[in-house]
């Protein structure tokens, strides 16, 4: 696998999870969030499972969704993936 697919996979598990915890940290259902996003539910559904991996345009969606900017967004992202990482390799 090169370095560029490793981060992109480090990116989509990491980034379903934190978009579930900033969804429900703001008490929003999944269809809350579509609406705000101008997205369609069963994306955010696809993208909180790891099933789907939003672009650049999309993830400028969530953040304005999440009244943020998109580099808030990213360092939340980084902070997740820093944390997930660590995890993996505690438990080897």
């Amino acid at each position: 696998m090169a370095a560029d697919d490793s981060a992109a996979t480090s990116f989509g598990i990491a980034f379903g999870p934190v978009l579930k915890a900033m969804r429900t940290q703001r008490h929003l259902t999944q269809a809350e969030l579509a609406k705000r996003a101008g997205l369609a539910r069963f994306y955010i559904s696809d993208v909180e499972l790891g099933r789907s991996r939003p672009s650049v345009a999309t993830l400028v969606k969530f953040a304005h969704a999440f009244c943020m900017s998109l580099p808030d967004l990213l360092n939340t992202l980084a902070g997740a993936i820093e944390r997930h990482g660590h995890r993996r390799h505690r438990s080897r």
